[in-house]
């Protein structure tokens, strides 16, 4: 009992360093479970909005592959085609800001809409990631000229 009692100051040092740093570690723990979780969140939200799409496109294959893209857009966009493309946009924002590898797959999907895209431009989207897929499809799709004139 002599030693307990003669080293009790650096005994109970050591006991406070211990519960800090269990303390310390709990927290980084549950910061990194808290990311974690609301990442799987935020990519399931994605997928649920990509199948929503697809949904949607086989629901009205009119505005997922128009056969007279110009007839949506002149005079006046179509407000259902406005808002399927708005979907779509808002669709492509949310997966390539979760998960790498949808460039291609968003890409795909635009090739029926090159003249929505075109007069549309970059605006359209709000993340970077977004932005930058469309920059990319404008500079490779868009003619200098429209095509669809008012």
């Amino acid at each position: 009992m002599g030693w307990i009692r003669d080293n009790a100051d650096a005994i109970e040092a050591i006991g406070t360093v211990v519960s800090t740093a269990a303390t310390v570690g709990a927290i980084l723990a549950i910061g990194y479970q808290l990311n974690r979780a609301d990442h799987a969140q935020t990519l399931q939200a994605a997928r649920v909005s990509y199948q929503n799409h697809l949904n949607q496109s086989l629901a009205f294959p009119s505005l997922a592959a128009p056969k007279d893209e110009c007839g949506l857009l002149v005079p006046a966009i179509d407000p259902s085609y406005g808002t399927f493309m708005e979907q779509l946009t808002y669709t492509a924002e949310q997966m390539l800001s979760v998960e790498n590898g949808w460039d291609s797959t968003f890409t795909r999907r635009l090739e029926t809409h090159v003249q929505y895209v075109c007069l549309m431009g970059r605006e359209m989207a709000e993340t970077e990631q977004a932005r930058q897929l469309l920059d990319r499809f404008i500079k490779l799709r868009c003619p200098t000229t429209p095509t669809c004139k008012k």
